[in-house]
């Protein structure tokens, strides 16, 4: 069975997730065009105490 993970990636021991920014207010309906998807290095877990939280969203 081939499982991926929404919103995180690995590239040569590289973990990315994904971060949604809003580019410019939108006018109206809110438009595709109005938002950025940013790629983002998931930090390592270095303290005790620290957790790391992943969000799965299913339209």
């Amino acid at each position: 069975m081939n499982r991926r993970r929404l919103g995180v990636c690995k590239l040569k021991n590289e973990r990315l997730g994904h971060e949604v920014y809003l580019k410019k207010r939108p006018v109206g309906s809110v438009k595709v065009e109005d938002f950025e998807l940013i790629k983002v290095e998931i930090p390592e877990i270095k303290e005790e105490g620290d957790f790391l939280v992943q969000n799965i969203w299913n339209p």
